[in-house]
């Protein structure tokens, strides 16, 4: 966008998340523009059928924006980082995301850019398509909750240390636990279903920040979005 990489710092970088922070300084090419700060948005459930627009470089042509729903709130997808010089998936270079999928158009330079809602709010950040030639509209983007999070993660490292992050720091519960019931509830007020799981401590770790509290044979319920696994490129 004529934005000179002199210009340009890195704050933070994750490839477990798939999502990386850049910090522009004194652009006359921002300065000149009409940009504004996109906004996250405050309500961070999405639901399946929800209005989103996808904005981004598709194939390089410029800024574009598609229009489509979200085809499925939440659910885990492998995506293919690399290829192989055949074109093979490079099943060494596999990453699982937790994502939306949307029905939006998704083509080469859509990924980074924002999915956003009808009121013009981030509900995600693109990052993967489904490239197989049985398969049309299967788009996916990294939850806003989640790229809001790891972009406050490493924004802070970088506060702290002056250096760009290679990490999250995230908090670890320190227990193992399996699920023992599953039950979809609805919502009388909203109309929303969503799925309530019962899960079962099986062990507390040692150095635990939940021993003493939580305790093997606990019963803990957990709200939720049942989730599949599909494999996509990048």
């Amino acid at each position: 966008n004529g934005i000179p990489s002199s210009q340009v710092e890195i704050i933070g970088v994750s490839r477990q998340y798939d999502l990386a922070v850049l910090k522009v300084e004194d652009s006359e090419v921002i300065r000149r523009s009409n940009a504004v700060a996109a906004q996250f948005a405050q309500d961070e459930y999405v639901v399946a059928g929800e209005s989103v627009y996808a904005v981004g470089n598709a194939d390089g042509l410029g800024l574009s924006i598609t229009r489509g729903i979200i085809s499925r709130e939440s659910e885990w997808t492998n995506v293919a980082l690399s290829e192989n010089a055949d074109g093979s998936v490079n099943l060494d270079d596999v990453m699982s995301y937790r994502v939306m999928r949307t029905d939006a158009a998704i083509n080469g330079g859509n990924s980074g850019g924002g999915l956003f809602n009808s009121s013009g709010e981030v509900v995600g950040i693109v990052n993967a398509k489904s490239s197989g030639s049985a398969v049309d509209n299967m788009g996916y983007a990294i939850p806003a909750a989640v790229a809001r999070r790891v972009a406050q993660n490493m924004i802070a490292a970088y506060e702290e240390t002056g250096q760009e992050a290679h990490y999250i720091s995230r908090a670890v519960l320190g227990i193992t636990v399996q699920a023992s019931d599953s039950t979809a509830v609805v919502d009388n007020d909203t109309n929303l279903v969503s799925v309530e799981e019962l899960i079962t401590v099986r062990s507390v770790n040692s150095d635990s920040v939940a021993r003493g509290t939580l305790e093997e044979g606990d019963m803990l319920a957990i709200a939720g979005v049942a989730a599949g696994h599909n494999t996509v490129e990048q």
